[in-house]
């Protein structure tokens, strides 16, 4: 696995967390 894929994961998995709590924020 290349460093620029990893990077890409882990932005991608840092947004879906952050929609995600944004998202349970709301609903509570």
């Amino acid at each position: 696995m290349e460093l620029g894929s990893i990077l890409e994961f882990l932005e991608n998995r840092s947004i879906l967390v952050t929609g995600a709590t944004g998202f349970l924020a709301k609903s509570t």
